[in-house]
């Protein structure tokens, strides 16, 4: 999880510098791969939860063989818990379903948190560019209201995830 963190304050980190065309560019070339990163990172834990519900689809189909063993000798069963195959069978299930949405909630949230990170990017680039021409003229810090040089950055969608 950490490993994901880390990766996430780090493209999170961008200052974007529109005082001059050539820092524009050099901008929207960075929003670009860091927006890949983000890609390669969302595929990765996409990656990591499906090895976690094979993992429950594992478990579960180890309980209905055992339970389906025990029903073929009922009187063992019986002695040994003093209840029937379906309540045992219910009980165990609900506890392997436990631990799978225990393990796949904080994947759910950094995945989350990297596709809000994703349509800010996206925002930000459809802002200051159009398709297929080059920088919009507005993407020009003078034409901004703010005015001046100072840089815009992204909101800390990053410290949501770190806090989180």
């Amino acid at each position: 999880m950490e490993y994901y963190h880390k990766l996430i304050k780090e493209v999170g980190d961008l200052e974007i510098d529109t005082s001059t065309p050539s820092k524009s560019r050099k901008t929207l070339m960075e929003l670009k791969r860091k927006k890949r990163i983000l890609r390669r990172l969302k595929k990765k834990l996409m990656k990591d939860i499906m090895n976690i519900e094979v993992d429950y689809l594992i478990k579960r189909i180890a309980i209905r063989r055992e339970i389906e063993d025990y029903e073929a000798n009922p009187s063992l069963l019986k002695r040994l818990t003093g209840k029937d195959s379906h309540t045992l069978r219910l009980k165990a299930l609900k506890k392997i379903e436990k631990d799978r949405e225990t393990r796949i909630k904080p994947y759910n949230e950094i995945r989350e948190e990297i596709n809000k990170l994703l349509n800010e990017i996206d925002d930000i680039i459809m802002e200051h560019v159009s398709p297929g021409s080059r920088v919009k003229e507005r993407f020009n810090p003078q034409n901004l209201d703010r005015g001046g040089q100072s840089p815009q950055t992204i909101p800390s969608i990053v410290n949501g995830v770190l806090m989180g």
